[in-house]
């Protein structure tokens, strides 16, 4: 992020903690005219901060409509606390139920304008594929092609995950106290991630359907390539720089595209190519999918 686009966000950072500063104080404040405060930071928050969230950040498109709209609900939450009446439980109910509509219905595009939301969502897809029942996500007249089950990638996830328990706990014993029980922390969060990596393959295969290809490769990467999007489809290595969906396997068939695809990453980052690469478990049916 450049300087530029820097002052913004630190300017609206700096006045959303302004108002909570003064919210602070006008909740324990013991003033006669303490009311009066708190209503005034109850209106900075619904407010005030939104105004200052579309001035600094939407207007100039740094950040989305969508966006607003939760900031304005969060806004309005935090507001609501500092009324010590019961106009400011009401106005807290309300505030929270068209969040939680705004959350559950406002599509991918509202979650992924917001990166804390975006984590979130990262996170929760880590603990379904990990501890969740699993069956390969293939929608309706669309072909599935594992990358997995050749190269045997999913097991070797699985020993990983296996063997980094045992790795914490030969550290918990040699390393200080406190050391060493972040390190079994990391340790068995990256377990976690490894398990859920390993047994998303087999949930998340590669798609063909009437309108194009979906190259995933489990929760790693994912991209949809449309069929007008296609250049090239062979079995001879491209000179384009690609991305990967092979699976510890080389290759066998390159898509080179003719105009540049974005392929979603984990934890919200992106990657734009003209070209990818796959190794599927079966080539032969792979193309033949894509010619019939």
């Amino acid at each position: 992020m450049t300087a530029r686009r820097a002052l913004p966000y630190a300017g609206f950072a700096g006045l959303a903690i302004l108002v909570n500063v003064l919210g602070y104080f006008a909740v324990h404040s013991t003033a006669p005219n303490a009311d009066y405060l708190k209503l005034g930071v109850f209106l900075d928050c619904a407010i005030t901060i939104p105004l200052g969230y579309w001035l600094l950040l939407v207007r100039p498109g740094l950040r989305t409509r969508q966006s607003l709209a939760v900031i304005a609900c969060l806004s309005v939450l935090r507001g609501a606390y500092t009324l010590s009446s019961q106009a400011g439980s009401t106005i807290a109910i309300c505030a929270e139920a068209a969040l939680f509509l705004l959350l559950v219905f406002g599509g991918r595009s509202l979650v992924d304008s917001i990166p804390g939301l975006s984590l979130l969502r990262a996170e929760l897809a880590v603990l379904r594929y990990a501890f969740g029942r699993l069956k390969p996500d293939v929608p309706f007249a669309s072909k599935a092609f594992t990358i997995h089950e050749n190269s045997g990638g999913a097991l070797l996830f699985f020993v990983v995950a296996g063997l980094t328990p045992v790795e914490a706990g030969v550290l918990h014993l040699i390393l200080p106290k406190p050391l060493s029980w972040v390190m079994l922390a990391l340790s068995l969060y990256s377990a976690l991630w490894l398990i859920a990596i390993g047994r998303s393959f087999a949930a998340l295969p590669i798609l063909v359907d009437a309108e194009g290809i979906t190259l995933r490769k489990g929760l790693l990467a994912s991209i949809r390539i449309p069929k007008s999007a296609i250049r090239s489809v062979s079995r001879t290595q491209t000179s384009i720089k690609v991305l990967k969906f092979a699976l510890f396997a080389e290759p066998s068939i390159f898509i080179e595209f003719n105009q540049p695809l974005t392929a979603q990453l984990p934890l919200g980052l992106t990657k734009t190519a003209m070209a990818a690469s796959i190794a599927p478990d079966n080539p032969a049916a792979f193309m033949s999918a894509l010619e019939s």
